[in-house]
């Protein structure tokens, strides 16, 4: 059995790998098997021990943040076995981490596996999505409990019947009514006894079928419980699936997943996401103390909308990494015909992580990262466009100012909005629709409608390291944008992709010198010689003469006008014509992977190594390079090949590299926390 472990909650949400027999240490160390960016743990603060049949030990090794295993506190070795189907939920500091049993034909990416590389060029095709299941109807109140019986009628009649008889035999001195009057007591009680054993009969049978319809209905909950739940992940996949989404569509040799950009704007959960796991209260759960004793019950998925006219305010410590959770779902269920997002801000450092998704992308390729000032022409530029606007920011002060671009863009209630407020210098506007505010621990308080109610429910957030989102968005910059040029349709635009194939070909085939530049050649002869015959220049037949035309059994005048104006020489340009918008596909594709690389060079330098605990050491001196692609001969496209044969790729950093962080002030570690850094109280 295949183990693989999966981050619900928690700053690491949607991270997956895989658990192989052995042990596995848990921690925010470099050198650690599961490395966490959880703030709440040290370097070393779990072990997990993997067995041969799906047991697994959960030993808490330091630290001062509780361990609980399906709820239980751990307090020494635990020991769980994980069966097919289930799973057992570790909570850890601020962390929720799912250990489960590995579906059959299930691929866990990883960085070892070349998850994500730039270099491989994909075709998304939009198909219909598939049926959605729908949330069941309530199955209705518990039944009743059945009536009390009915008690017969009192035995006073008969009493008083003896009695009279008694007196009446007393008086005229015959002891035969006395008799007359003892029978007709012993039938009115045998009669109250056969009554009071019928009524206590039926009253068994009837409580009898109560408990089968109470037991029955209790099933009927917990299917409706389960459908509902299955109903809400569907709609609301979470962190978790968007990032396995946009891995299994940037993995080389996969197609894209049929998840990518399958929600369009007319559908009814286009602009819904998921903030994280609801905590239900116990009243409601009946789970236990913890809410979390098994993970089909563990939560249902908390639902944000951000369709026209709503606006999401996101507070606290955590906001900016719920802000990237919540914009990465959206740009991988819909796609950028549907999306725009335009990120207001003073700090744009904050938000470089996000520059090379499509959807940022104005009219001109500019990655739209603004200042309030900047953004009138932004959305001037845009309003040639039917797309929904999604407007992010983390300036407070722009939402306060009653005078600011950003709050006039949204007084008309066309575009959303997305705040994540890190400082609350100028608190959360109160016209904000959705409110989430999140603190140092693991759970936020969430109000859905601000309209309705101030009460906030506890949810356990989502977020998104800055890293994953740089790599994630590396992945994205090179999809093309599907929408921006047509299919190939009829024979001239298949034929014309022919042009293309030595390319695309030489660009991943380990050809180089005369061999890359005759291959090269014949290919493009082949093409060429297939187009011109598919357009009847060669082998056609010859065209038939006006006696031969006038000889057929029909002939029209207007057949001639067809083909003098469908003539081969006209024929062709469709298939130049869409071989051209190719070409621009190609090298669009070609500029997004060139961008890709040098962000991941810049980003990650080789020159730096840091030890298990995350301290950076002194550097060493680089190994000196052997044979590489500078001093390949250059064959056929000559620097194009060598470009794309490159094996650098910003998805799979390097696991021992540096950690991208946003500024930090001097001093500030991100990589280590001890205890004489935390504050007072943080446990």
């Amino acid at each position: 059995m295949n183990l693989v472990c999966t981050w619900i909650a928690g700053p690491d949400a949607g991270g997956t790998h895989a658990l192989p027999p052995g042990r596995h240490v848990l921690g925010r160390a470099t050198a650690a098997d599961l490395r966490t960016e959880d703030p709440a743990l040290e370097p070393h603060h779990l072990l997990l021990e993997v067995g041969d049949g799906g047991t697994v030990v959960v030993t808490h090794l330091t630290g001062r943040s509780a361990v609980r295993v399906d709820g239980v506190a751990v307090d020494g070795p635990t020991e769980r076995t994980v069966t097919q189907g289930e799973g057992n939920l570790v909570e850890v500091g601020s962390s929720l981490l799912l250990v489960r049993a590995s579906s059959d034909g299930e691929h866990v990416f990883s960085r070892s596996d070349g998850a994500g590389r730039a270099d491989q060029p994909v075709t998304v095709v939009r198909t219909a999505r598939p049926p959605r299941p729908m949330a069941p109807p309530p199955p209705g109140p518990p039944p009743p409990p059945p009536p009390r019986p009915e008690r017969p009628g009192g035995l006073l009649p008969a009493v008083l019947g003896v009695a009279g008889a008694g007196v009446v035999s007393v008086i005229v001195a015959q002891p035969m009514f006395l008799l007359f009057g003892a029978l007709g007591g012993t039938v009115a009680i045998g009669s109250w006894t056969a009554q009071w054993w019928s009524g206590r009969r039926r009253h068994r049978q009837a409580a009898q079928v109560h408990r089968q319809d109470t037991a029955d209905h209790a099933a009927a909950v917990a299917a409706a419980r389960a459908a509902a739940a299955l109903a809400c992940r569907q709609r609301t996949p979470g962190l978790a699936a968007a990032l396995g989404v946009a891995s299994s569509s940037a993995y080389p040799g996969r197609r894209p997943h049929p998840a990518l950009w399958a929600r369009r704007a007319g559908d009814d959960d286009a602009w819904t996401v998921a903030l994280g796991l609801a905590a239900p209260g116990l009243a409601d759960s009946g789970l236990g103390d913890s809410g979390f004793e098994h993970p089909h019950t563990a939560g249902a998925p908390t639902g944000a909308d951000l369709a026209p006219g709503q606006r999401l305010a996101i507070t606290g410590p955590q906001a900016l990494g719920v802000a990237r959770a919540v914009l990465v779902q959206l740009v991988v269920q819909c796609g950028p015909a549907d999306l725009r997002i335009v990120v207001v801000t003073d700090r744009p450092d904050r938000w470089d992580w996000c520059r090379r998704l499509p959807h940022l992308l104005g009219p001109e390729g500019v990655a739209s990262v603004v200042t309030d000032s900047e953004l009138p022409d932004v959305l001037a530029a845009e309003s040639a466009f039917d797309r929904h606007v999604l407007l992010a920011t983390d300036a407070g002060v722009l939402l306060a100012a009653r005078t600011s671009h950003l709050r006039r863009a949204l007084a008309g209630g066309r575009h959303a909005l997305l705040a994540a407020l890190t400082d609350h210098d100028h608190g959360t506007p109160q016209w904000c629709t959705a409110i989430l505010s999140t603190g140092v621990g693991p759970t936020a308080g969430w109000v859905p409608d601000t309209a309705a109610t101030l009460l906030p429910d506890r949810v356990r957030t989502a977020g998104l390291g800055e890293q994953r989102a740089f790599a994630l968005a590396g992945a994205l910059a090179t999809l093309p944008r599907h929408a921006a040029w047509p299919l190939p349709t009829g024979l001239g635009g298949v034929l014309g992709d022919l042009f293309l194939l030595p390319a695309e070909f030489l660009a991943r085939a380990e050809l180089t010198g005369l061999v890359a530049v005759l291959f090269g050649l014949a290919s493009l002869a082949v093409g060429v010689v297939l187009m011109v015959y598919a357009y009847g220049f060669i082998g056609a037949a010859p065209e038939p003469t006006i006696a031969e035309k006038i000889s057929e059994p029909i002939y029209d005048a207007e057949d001639d006008e067809e083909a003098d104006r469908w003539s081969p020489l006209s024929a062709i340009w469709g298939a130049l014509s869409h071989w051209m918008l190719s070409l621009h596909g190609f090298v669009r594709r070609l500029m997004a992977r060139r961008a890709a690389r040098r962000g991941a060079a810049a980003m990650a330098p080789a020159a730096t190594h840091y030890d298990e605990d995350g301290f950076e050491m002194s550097p060493e001196a680089p190994e000196p390079a052997g044979p590489g692609l500078a001093s390949r001969a250059a064959g056929f496209l000559g620097g194009l090949t060598a470009r794309l044969r490159r094996d650098d790729d910003p998805f799979d950093l390097p696991a021992n590299g540096p950690r991208i962080e946003p500024q930090m002030q001097p001093g500030y570690d991100p990589h280590a926390m001890h205890p004489a850094q935390m504050q007072p109280g943080y446990d």
